[in-house]
Order: structure tokens, then sequence, then C-alpha cells
């Protein structure tokens, strides 16, 4: 018994599937927060690096450092 198929393709599309809206964020997202994440860690070792540094006069006063 052979059936008879109801419809017929009108037309096929290319790369449209229910993974290409994920993927697309997911691609956009990488280019974005990528230099985003850089510059942020830049900007805070940056900040980490000018508070932490002991000024010339405490660094002659410390005992503990060799001279």
């Amino acid at each position: 018994m052979v059936r008879k198929r109801k419809g017929k393709i009108l037309r096929a599309k290319l790369g449209v599937n229910p993974n290409s809206s994920s993927l697309g964020s997911d691609v956009i997202f990488l280019m974005i927060g990528t230099p985003v994440v850089s510059v942020l860690i830049f900007t805070l070792s940056t900040l980490l690096r000018t508070t932490r540094r002991r000024k010339p006069d405490e660094a002659k006063e410390d005992p503990n450092l060799p001279v």
C-alpha cells in the first residue's frame, strides 16, 4: 500500500535550523564580550598596581626589605 504525499517542497533554506539563533547570539557575545572583559582586566590590574605600590619613603624605612 503506497501513501500519497500531502504537500510539496516549495523552497529550501540553507543554514536555518533551531540552533542558528543560539549560535548567532553566542558569536555576538564572544565578539563583544571578549574585548570588554580584556579592558576590564587591564583597568583592574592598573588600579591594583597603582594602589598597592609603595611610596619611596616607606620602602627605605622597612627593615624587612633587602638593601
